[in-house]
């Protein structure tokens, strides 16, 4: 008679007390690009680069005075911004930017945010997509997102478009004026 194999006991669940504590302890790098994998690997390094611009374009805006409050930020970082209450699902919602990646996944994430870091070459990859002059500059000046599944919020009604599975919006830069063409 064969011997039945001994079941692989399940991995144990990490409380969220302990994910969070996972999250804070990553560089702001590290956790910046692991951001950016999570939430919109699957769109590619030009997906990826939106999602950095939007980041980049809050810190911007809390640098130039406005308040941390206004995007739910802890602090004036870009980790603080990551951390912010709500904010981003991959960091303070399931927590997926603890989950392991590949040194592939790592370099296409770091090539996508040094695209989103200047804004010329992003806008040159835009155009690359036949978008209008009025939907670069959308883009170039989002300051969030959303999936498209991911519930509707009022305070993300503002000039919205959608890139592949992510709506982005430029609450808190309504006149969309950060970067110009």
């Amino acid at each position: 008679m064969a011997r039945k194999p001994i079941p692989t006991p399940p991995v144990p669940k990490i409380s969220p007390i302990r994910q969070l504590k996972e999250v804070k302890k990553l560089s702001e790098n590290e956790l910046l690009l692991r951001t950016l994998i999570a939430e919109a690997e699957g769109e590619g390094t030009l997906g990826m680069a939106l999602v950095a611009r939007a980041i980049l374009n809050r810190k911007e805006i809390i640098d130039s005075g406005t308040p941390v409050g206004k995007f739910n930020a802890k602090d004036k970082t870009i980790k603080g911004i990551l951390l912010g209450d709500g904010q981003f699902q991959p960091v303070t919602g399931d927590y997926r930017v603890t989950e392991k990646i590949t040194n592939a996944q790592k370099e296409k994430a770091k090539e996508a945010l040094e695209l989103a870091k200047n804004p010329r070459l992003l806008e040159n990859a835009l155009n690359e997509t036949n978008l209008s002059n009025d939907e670069i500059k959308t883009y170039l000046n989002v300051t969030g997102f959303r999936t498209e599944n991911a519930p509707a919020d009022i305070s993300q009604t503002v000039n919205n478009i959608k890139f592949k599975n992510h709506i982005f919006n430029t609450a808190g830069n309504k006149k969309r004026d950060l970067i110009e063409l």
